[in-house]
């Protein structure tokens, strides 16, 4: 592999500068910046490198280095008098007799696990709030909120000073302790923009010289705790000097192109031009074959991607669990009208009471019903394709939201862009949507929908044209 100017620096850098140094090392998508990292960790003695997850881990230590996930890290280090417990939280709530709901509280003490807030009331009330507005959980009657708050701190605090058993959380805050300050020389850490603000603390205080690389563009798991300022606070922690890695190695010249809109300084060091095709539809747009990868924000969107693929005789893989959470949903349901039925007794259910799974049971039946209407399928054809074993090596193409494909790249991709708003995160996700695409990439933007819109079915499949049979720490992202 020829290096670029930019890895060839990085790695003489790290080998041969300051072993004091700090670095972060700002990639872009496709930069190889995992391997660039592999190839200065193999001639840097007393290193780790942190990798994003367990498989990523075994795959270097196949190629002999020393790697782990944090988690595996943690847990090599966790006294011998401890004992990983995953339902810790839960456990401690029955012992404790808490009167507030378990599944709240357990969301709320993890996120503040990943915190460490010095104002605890006022960390849940503002999570709290955020949860309710987005309506990940059911809200508390408004007597009960004080208490819901109460049973939280005595949660968080009992759950922090329980040392004999131990959760993936609290795995985490083990290496906060001054006793693994500096305890590695050279800690490289991959995936950096998305360490939590725990993770960022950790990796702070384990290595003696930190080497931290990441793409803070491709920061979208806010959702799940991670710091959207992951990577500038770990700069600005420790004084890290950055070096670019501006270079793709895997988007053609057009797809780079496509990627400037939102990335500007990246660069293909491709020679191939590509082809990128923009079209603007309303609402979910009709499937063509063709590509390796279908790829969208919303589940509905790639669930209609998925059934059109099967309803044209293809054999996709849907990356996740979507269809198996939808299947029990559906399998009991003879006809659409019984469907329909459901749909207006939950939507009356919810207009008196708020819940989670009623509502999530609705999102899913209001999918299913719209893609069934759009593709003109009978229910049981649909069930049919809902229930099918999706887990074929032999599958022609993959359908996945954006989220599910981080990591992953296709030579040919069809996004669906339903992305409106002009937030850090849509911004990112459009990025990372783009660039896992290598040559062939058709962008489909969904107009937005004017009330009372009734879009036609689609009833013919269609061909591509390029184929034939085709604040710092207390700045609480919520």
């Amino acid at each position: 592999m020829k290096l670029t100017e930019q890895q060839e620096k990085i790695i003489a850098t790290i080998v041969s500068g300051d072993p004091l140094q700090n670095l972060v090392i700002s990639a872009v998508a496709g930069g190889s910046k995992t391997s660039t990292l592999a190839m200065a960790s193999k001639q840097v003695s007393f290193s780790t490198f942190l990798a994003y997850n367990k498989a990523i881990a075994e795959d270097l230590k196949g190629k002999g280095l020393n790697a782990s996930t944090i988690h595996s890290l943690a847990f090599s280090l966790k006294p011998s008098s401890s004992k990983l417990e995953l339902g810790k939280l839960k456990y401690l709530h029955q012992k404790m007799m808490l009167r507030s709901p378990e599944y709240i509280l357990k969301t709320l003490v993890s996120r503040a696990k990943n915190y460490l807030p010095e104002d605890l009331t006022s960390f849940f009330k503002s999570y709290y709030r955020s949860l309710v507005d987005q309506g990940s959980i059911s809200p508390v009657h408004e007597d009960r909120e004080e208490l819901l708050f109460a049973d939280a701190s005595d949660l968080y605090t009992a759950s922090i000073e329980e040392k004999s058993i131990l959760d993936f959380d609290d795995l985490v805050l083990l290496l906060l302790d001054p006793q693994y300050k500096g305890r590695i020389q050279t800690l490289f850490v991959d995936e950096a923009q998305d360490l939590g603000t725990v993770m960022i603390r950790a990796v702070c205080n384990l290595g003696k010289r930190v080497v931290a690389v990441g793409d803070p563009h491709q920061a979208i798991y806010q959702f799940r705790g991670a710091n959207t300022k992951a990577f500038s606070y770990i700069k600005s922690i420790l004084n890290a000097h950055e070096l670019p890695l501006s270079y793709t190695f895997r988007c053609a010249q057009a797809v780079t192109q496509h990627a400037q809109r939102y990335v500007p300084h990246i660069r293909s060091f491709r020679e191939e031009k590509g082809e990128v095709v923009y079209t603007t539809t309303r609402g979910i747009p009709e499937t063509p074959l063709g590509f390796e990868a279908y790829l969208s924000f919303k589940n509905k969107e790639a669930l209609f991607a998925y059934a059109s693929l099967c309803r044209q005789n293809k054999d996709p893989h849907y990356l996740g669990n979507y269809l198996k959470q939808l299947a029990p949903v559906v399998r009991n349901f003879q006809t659409w009208r019984g469907v329909e039925s459901e749909i207006e007794s939950k939507q009356r259910a919810l207009r008196s009471r708020n819940n989670v799974k009623l509502a999530s049971e609705l999102e899913a039946l209001e999918n299913v019903l719209e893609v069934g209407s759009r593709l003109e399928l009978t229910l049981e054809h649909l069930k049919k394709i809902l229930l099918k074993d999706t887990s074929s090596s032999s599958s022609s193409c993959i359908v996945s939201t954006i989220h599910g494909s981080k990591g992953l790249e296709w030579d040919s991709v069809f996004f669906v862009d339903s992305l409106y708003a002009p937030t850090e995160q849509s911004v990112n996700l459009k990025y990372v949507a783009g660039t896992r695409a290598r040559n062939l990439l058709h962008v489909a933007k969904i107009e937005k929908e004017k009330k009372g819109e009734c879009l036609p079915p689609v009833t013919k499949p269609v061909t591509h044209p390029a184929t034939e049979d085709t604040k710092e720490y207390e700045d609480y992202p919520f």
